[in-house]
């Protein structure tokens, strides 16, 4: 962020909404809430929300899987129009209604396989890669003591 951001207002908002991210790397803080605690303008806010939707891995600051798939399609310059009506129709997916997919989205049935394909090759949680595992524990192989 202090890298992105030389406006100490910007870095000020983009401190807000890291702290707004939850486990997966959406934000799930409210971006009018955050303008009226600071006293700025919205679109100052949603300024910004770009800004850090730019950063590595592709999808962090999403507002949700949509947004969040959206993002990971742009940076590999896939997010077409057919692309953004799957996108923008994920409960056909899940429901598994490929049909109406196919006609909403504009494509025929091996486009759409394809089209799948990528969006399963995407990562819904991207802020999952910053969260700590569980350690395993070190169980040593020889014990030395002193006599």
């Amino acid at each position: 962020i202090a890298l992105a951001f030389t406006d100490p207002v910007a870095r000020l908002i983009a401190g807000e909404l890291s702290d707004g991210l939850d486990e997966t790397g959406y934000v799930r803080a409210d971006l009018a809430e955050i303008a009226a605690r600071l006293g700025i303008d919205s679109l100052a806010v949603g300024k910004v929300l770009a800004v850090c939707q730019t950063f590595e891995p592709a999808g962090l600051f999403a507002r949700d899987l949509a947004e969040c798939l959206s993002l990971q399609l742009a940076v590999r310059d896939r997010l077409d129009p057919a692309m953004k009506a799957l996108v923008a129709n994920l409960e056909l997916l899940a429901r598994r209604d490929f049909q109406t997919l196919k006609r909403v989205c504009g494509v025929d049935e091996e486009d759409l396989l394809d089209m799948l394909a990528e969006i399963r090759a995407l990562d819904p949680r991207p802020g999952m890669a910053f969260s700590g595992g569980a350690s395993d524990a070190i169980v040593a192989d020889v014990e030395v003591r002193a006599a």
